[in-house]
């Protein structure tokens, strides 16, 4: 299962991106690793040209829904922890501030 999840964000990463950072068509987002945790996907991609604002970003992946996979937060790379930028309302208690993954 881990595997079909990854493919299919590694197919998908841009469009995912893209619609977190609407302003930022254009760039590459190269995958850096993979993290899978109670049910949820970790991917840390470091943006090229680095134009968004940070250096790397990990995106959380839901797949509860497997017709609407999607972001449900976003962590930044920011003085040199991941630290949490945004997320959906039903996530902001069961994810942690920094990341520790």
């Amino acid at each position: 299962m881990n595997e079909a999840r990854e493919a299919y964000i590694q197919k998908h990463i841009t469009w995912f991106c893209e619609e977190e950072f609407p302003d930022d068509t254009g760039i590459q987002w190269p995958i850096l690793g993979f993290q899978h945790h109670d049910g949820l996907v970790f991917v840390e991609v470091e943006p090229q040209p680095n134009q968004v604002g940070y250096d790397k970003f990990k995106f959380v992946f839901s797949f509860n829904d497997p017709q609407k996979v999607c972001i449900v937060a976003t962590y930044c790379w920011e003085n040199e922890e991941f630290s949490l930028l945004s997320c959906m309302p039903e996530m902001s208690d069961k994810l942690p501030p920094v990341l520790n993954i």
